[in-house]
């Protein structure tokens, strides 16, 4: 199944870059399986540091080298791992969605990818990482770093 993102911007633990915590792609079905079927949407969230993250975050970063891609081998997390996890995920839906953001009944799912795409949107438009929109009908998944 092709998939394809409009934007694709997330960095990853670089001190100073400029990214997004998500992408949102499109699953082309209908590529696949003709033009009855329909296209579906691929949310994909990512953990990591773009910068404007809480302090405590940014402090345990600074300790853990690895951060926010630790193992899991290890299951015993420390309260100060655990709690900075915690701390980044609530981050990056407070990024996405807007801290005060409350989904109406029934809502919840379009409410939340109209949230996506203006968060991708706003970022995009923040770092110069804007592509023309002709150019994505039918390409492949992109990369847009403007560094």
């Amino acid at each position: 199944m092709p998939i394809t993102y409009e934007k694709f911007y997330i960095k990853g633990r670089t001190k100073g870059a400029t990214g997004q915590y998500c992408a949102v792609g499109r699953i082309e079905y209908k590529r696949v399986d003709g033009a009855a079927a329909e296209d579906g949407t691929l949310i994909y969230i990512k953990p990591a540091i773009c910068g404007n993250e809480p302090r405590d975050v940014a402090s345990y970063r600074e300790q853990s080298q690895n951060f926010p891609h630790e193992s899991t081998a290890d299951q015993f997390f420390t309260e100060s791992q655990f709690e900075s996890y915690r701390a980044l995920g609530s981050h990056v839906l407070d990024e996405i969605c807007g801290p005060e953001w409350e989904a109406s009944p029934g809502q919840e799912i379009e409410g939340f990818l109209l949230r996506l795409k203006e968060y991708s949107q706003k970022v995009a438009e923040r770092s110069g990482c804007l592509q023309n929109p002709a150019s994505r009908v039918n390409s492949p998944a992109r990369s847009c770093d403007p560094h």
